[in-house]
């Protein structure tokens, strides 16, 4: 009956094969934790993106609001001549005001873009340290 319950391993072979047992479970635990950091960056790629597109609407807004404005202006201007004067003041107004919101957009859309560049570069990092950690587990 002894026979059938097969090979003996001598003990410093069952502790290496022990010892690379725990070695892979701590392998896919990290590898475990970088799929999931990896899923966070993707959301928080996704976050900056959608911030992004709502800051290139928001410019887009600016843009109409300023050539609504300048159309409106430019109305006053035909409908009444003694008031030209003070119909280009609002004019000037206007666009220095659609001007600096302009600029303001430009901005916000621009720090967002980089935060979004920062996150692809961290998301990259994570792929890059996932494939390290791929390439030697296999």
């Amino acid at each position: 009956m002894a026979a059938c319950e097969g090979p003996t391993l001598d003990p410093a072979t069952a502790a290496l094969i022990a010892g690379l047992r725990t070695d892979l479970a701590a392998s896919m635990s990290d590898l475990a934790a970088s799929h999931a950091h990896n899923a966070m960056l993707k959301d928080a790629l996704a976050d900056a993106d959608a911030a992004r597109e709502a800051m290139r609407q928001r410019a887009a807004t600016a843009q109409l609001e300023a050539a609504a404005w300048q159309a409106v202006v430019a109305a006053e201007l035909n409908a009444s001549e003694s008031d030209a004067e003070h119909h280009q003041q609002q004019a000037t107004t206007a666009q220095l005001e659609a001007a600096a919101r302009h600029a303001v957009v430009a901005l916000e859309v621009r720090q967002v873009e980089q935060q979004a560049e920062a996150s692809l570069q961290e998301a990259f990092e994570a792929r890059v340290r996932g494939g390290l950690m791929q390439a030697e587990l296999g």
